[in-house]
């Protein structure tokens, strides 16, 4: 199921591959699973699965992207976000963004569509993957080796007020997570991507997809290099 979960992720983002990783390393403190194995197969698999798609956008390029899949993976919005954060930080934007899970997806077809050499593209793509799956793993690893420590704390709470303020805080999460999605959404929706030579300007769309190289983005960082640091 993790396995298949990460996988699915790099095309179907909402894949609920995160909760199966944390869950699994929660029962491995019971003899059930191992958190290496839980980790490696995450980690294996996610990368692969980053892999397969800026493969499939680098090697089929605007012809990945006319497909539900392709279209799905990628949004003007996105697309500028991460665009924008590549010019400003290179492959440590990509690093970054590729463990957020609202832009996860976007990175390797982005890094596809834009052609980015692999070493690029996917060394910050495996790094980010072993990062973001091994916090997963020690995180549900570490809750459920003090499952015992938690439990005794929580059966000395009075059982009504626990569970009033269980549901408290249920739904306090969920309306700041909707509230910080649906802005979250605004905002992207209000982005288009750039040209990176003349970011004032649009970048051209073809077949509802932005034009823009490797090479342009790299000039951009390079200007961007020097206006930070303008010579002595």
């Amino acid at each position: 199921m993790i396995a298949v979960s990460v996988v699915i992720e790099n095309f179907f983002p909402p894949s609920p591959s995160d909760v199966f990783i944390v869950l699994a390393a929660f029962l491995s403190d019971r003899g059930i699973l191992d958190p290496w194995t839980i980790f490696f197969v995450a980690w294996g698999f996610g990368t692969g699965g980053g892999v397969l798609v800026y493969w499939s956008a680098r090697r089929f390029g605007r012809r990945f992207f006319e497909s539900k899949a392709g279209r799905r993976l990628i949004s003007p919005g996105g697309f500028a976000v991460i665009e924008k954060e590549y010019v400003r930080f290179g492959v440590i934007g990509i690093f970054f963004f590729r463990m957020l899970p609202a832009f996860r997806a976007v990175v390797a077809p982005f890094a596809g569509l834009v052609n980015l050499s692999p070493w690029r593209a996917l060394l910050p793509i495996t790094l980010a993957c072993a990062v973001w799956y091994g916090g997963l793993t020690f995180l549900g690893s570490t809750v459920g080796a003090e499952w015992g420590a938690i439990r005794s704390i929580l059966g000395r709470v009075n059982q009504g007020l626990g569970l009033v303020a269980l549901i408290l805080a249920v739904g306090i999460v969920v309306w700041v997570v909707r509230r910080r999605k649906a802005g979250r959404t605004a905002r992207l929706a209000t982005l288009t991507p750039f040209d990176p030579l003349h970011p004032e300007q649009a970048a051209p769309i073809v077949d509802g997809l932005p034009v823009i190289t490797a090479e342009a983005l790299e000039e951009a960082r390079e200007r961007k290099g020097a206006k930070r640091d303008p010579p002595p």
